[in-house]
């Protein structure tokens, strides 16, 4: 049987490249389970991981969305522009 590895705040904090403030934002909020013992907080070393993926999917999703964002409006100014050159024909 495996052991569970559970980390610091301050080790949290460095694996995920955030302030130990933040960790612990996101503990109370419940995005990251914790443990309590005695006025220390503890975190499974899974959990963080499964949190750090969750984080990176996010990232790659808005910047997947921005890149659409930035097509559509090229599009658009493609379509704009060809619209002005119909009407100053006419």
């Amino acid at each position: 049987m495996s052991k569970i590895q559970h980390l610091s705040t301050s080790e949290v904090a460095r694996q995920l490249g955030v302030c130990a403030e933040r960790v612990r934002q996101l503990a109370k909020s419940g995005a990251l389970p914790y443990q309590r013992t005695g006025a220390f907080m503890f975190f499974r070393a899974a959990d963080v991981a499964d949190l750090k993926r969750k984080r990176m999917l996010a990232a790659t999703r808005k910047k997947a969305n921005r890149t659409r964002l930035e097509a559509a409006r090229a599009v658009l100014a493609v379509a704009t522009q060809d619209c002005a050159r119909v009407e100053a024909q006419l």
